[in-house]
């Protein structure tokens, strides 16, 4: 590969994996709340998604994006009350199939949204953005859209954000104690209850605004869309065990990078790019 290409792969690669970093954040959260594998995070997120982009045909951007994020949210905490808290005492294996269940449904929820929303035949997608596809910057000698910088900024915003809240307050304390001991934190006067739906909220939250950040860049829409990059998401998060957050995001900025590289490399370099996480 040219060295002169190495600062774009770089830059795509940092926004790739940003957008990574951000769907493993909340396998983490639900996982360190719960013990789930959330697999369908990432039907939460391309709901969430297509909700944005059919909202901007109405209302303006901000306000799309908060009541994305509010179904983001929404879809989470129905799932948890509704489903998984009711397979508290059930094996691993029967809540993975659940949360595969859940995730195959959601995506075909949002398949549906498609294309009653003509964005499937690639009718209009009105606003669709965060911020004008005309503004572009310089980083590194390479030219990067608002889309693109806007992932990685966001994901290193949650990491710090998400280690305040968990290791310096009260909330973060009881979500660790209900997690690692529920009957005791009970006991203890903790709402074990109330704390784990909150953390299942904050995934969908977090689904809904990675969900809006990567459609705000894509050219186009199809029924599977992140379902490829949540699977990136996990592999990051096995490297953090589920728990670590720090391990999380830098799998995730590393593993985006390795993939975009292997772009300008040739055959057959070029082809692995694709089974980088699952060696992960």
């Amino acid at each position: 590969m040219s060295a002169a290409l190495v600062w774009p792969f770089l830059v795509i690669g940092l926004s790739t994996g940003g957008l990574y970093a951000l769907l493993g954040c909340g396998v983490v959260l639900a996982y360190r709340a719960s013990g789930y594998l959330h697999i369908a995070h990432a039907g939460v997120a391309m709901v969430s998604a297509v909700a944005f982009v059919v909202l901007t045909r109405h209302m303006p951007v901000g306000f799309a994006l908060v009541v994305a994020v509010v179904i983001g949210g929404g879809i989470t905490t129905a799932l948890y009350r509704l489903v998984f808290a009711r397979l508290e005492q059930s094996t691993m294996a029967a809540k993975v199939v659940v949360s595969v269940a859940s995730g195959v449904g959601l995506q075909a929820l949002g398949g549906i949204l498609l294309v009653n929303s003509g964005l499937l035949e690639g009718g209009s997608r009105g606003a669709g953005s965060l911020f004008p596809e005309t503004t572009r910057y310089t980083v590194f000698g390479a030219s990067a859209s608002a889309q693109q910088l806007a992932l990685p900024v966001a994901a290193v915003g949650v990491l710090v954000v998400m280690q305040y809240l968990l290791h310096h307050t009260d909330v973060g304390l009881a979500l660790r104690a209900s997690s690692q001991n529920p009957l005791s934190a009970s006991l203890a006067g903790v709402p074990s209850r109330r704390v784990t739906t909150a953390a299942w909220a904050g995934t969908g939250v977090l689904a809904a605004f990675a969900g809006v950040l990567a459609v705000s860049s894509a050219s186009f829409l199809i029924p599977t869309f992140l379902f490829a990059e949540t699977i990136r998401g996990l592999a990051a998060a096995l490297t953090g065990a589920f728990v670590n957050l720090k391990r999380t995001v830098l799998a995730a900025f590393v593993l985006g990078i390795l993939e975009q590289e292997l772009v300008g490399f040739s055959a057959p370099w070029n082809a692995m790019r694709g089974a980088l996480s699952f060696a992960l």
